[in-house]
């Protein structure tokens, strides 16, 4: 979107009726389908909005939302659409079993949905409706779709030409807008959607961005379908999940981890090294006597032990040695860390390597950061 005029800080950029929205108010209100979603209450109101969005798009030729749904991309690179060939870019990392699982569990709701309305309204015919239009229309929503309240509840909501507004990390405008049911307008009793602006616009001509929030990588390539390529992702995290010796003491330490705050999942950052991982291990190689010793002291008591030199000390050791063992295991498993591709068979191959890059990055930048550690005084 260009800006036509110069305005200032919160100030509304855009101003609309919310019932021109695609939402499951202009659903129920369809002459054709809102009577048959009436006798559907088993159907959430996603899965007609689902069905709302393929009618108008497939079915209906003097659809009122034409012109915007002809606008719409065909496609959209997200995790939906990886193929088997596509997923060999994400080996070594836990995204291929999350795409894979998105796609299965998307595939059993569109059968629910089928079965509960092809035999009982003949419009529903899945030649219309397909499998692959219906995925289609998900990653519609997934993408460019606004939860906006309405009416009391968070609703998931297509806004025509407003949902072309490129994303950036720096944005002129606040999120994406709220509804304000005191203004209303001739379309709906809804209210007005209005997106203000966070700072000063004043380049005529030029760009206006909003910021869909702060996705990680992993985020961005499983709804967004795309990534930032050229520059590190301050949002990505690396996940661990860290277990306790199965000892006499078990449950003793998971007392001390409760007591000072910390779980047994953690995160890793490409820019520092969190303190409650810290923690955590040194509860892991806590001496039994000292677990013992702990348990009914204050949280500040528990970690002066835990961040002793000698427990420091051992918590470097450990911790150099998982990660250069999860480096290890990701570059054995991944055929392209060592040897990037210059080119791609797909965007989705390409943007699922960009992740696996990012999730190796993080490793070996907190490798780097733990083996500099002086834990001596």
């Amino acid at each position: 979107m260009l800006l036509s005029s110069a305005i200032e800080a919160n100030k509304p950029l855009i101003e609309c009726d919310a019932g021109l929205f695609m939402s499951i108010f202009t659903a129920l209100q369809s002459p054709v389908l809102g009577p048959l979603f009436n006798q559907l209450p088993e159907l959430d109101n996603d899965s007609k909005l689902i069905l709302f969005v393929l009618y108008e798009k497939y079915v209906n030729p003097s659809s009122f939302w034409k012109p915007y749904l002809d606008l719409l991309p065909e496609r959209v690179d997200s995790a939906l659409f990886f193929t088997d060939e596509d997923l060999a870019y994400v080996a070594g990392t836990t995204l291929g079993m999350e795409i894979s699982y998105t796609q299965q569990h998307l595939l059993e709701s569109y059968e629910e949905i089928m079965s509960a309305v092809e035999e009982r309204f003949s419009i529903f015919d899945r030649q219309n409706f397909s499998w692959e239009r219906f995925k289609w229309a998900r990653s519609m929503f997934d993408s460019r779709g606004f939860n906006l309240t309405l009416q009391g509840k968070a609703r998931n909501c297509l806004l025509p030409f407003i949902d072309s507004i490129n994303s950036t990390h720096y944005t002129h405008l606040q999120s994406r807008g709220y509804i304000d049911e005191t203004k209303k307008s001739h379309f709906s009793d809804l209210g007005t959607y209005v997106l203000p602006t966070l700072v000063p616009c004043s380049n005529v001509g030029s760009q206006v961005f909003l910021n869909y929030g702060g996705f990680s990588t992993r985020e961005l390539v499983l709804f967004y379908g795309f990534a930032y390529e050229e520059e590190e992702n301050p949002y990505d995290l690396y996940t661990l999940t860290l277990d306790l010796p199965d000892d006499d003491y078990a449950a003793e330490r998971m007392a001390l981890a409760s007591a000072i705050g910390v779980s047994t999942d953690h995160y890793l950052r490409a820019t520092s090294i969190s303190m409650d991982i810290v923690d955590y291990l040194s509860l892991v190689v806590l001496p039994p006597t000292h677990v013992l010793e702990l348990a009914n002291s204050d949280s500040a008591s528990i970690r002066l032990v835990l961040r002793s030199e000698g427990q420091l000390v051992s918590v470097k050791d450990i911790l150099k040695s998982m990660l250069q063992a999860l480096i290890d295991n990701m570059e054995a498993e991944s055929p392209f860390l060592a040897s990037p591709p210059s080119s791609f068979p797909s965007n989705c191959a390409k943007i699922g390597f960009v992740y696996t890059r990012s999730q190796h990055n993080i490793l070996t930048h907190s490798l780097r950061m733990v083996s500099s550690w002086n834990v001596v005084n």
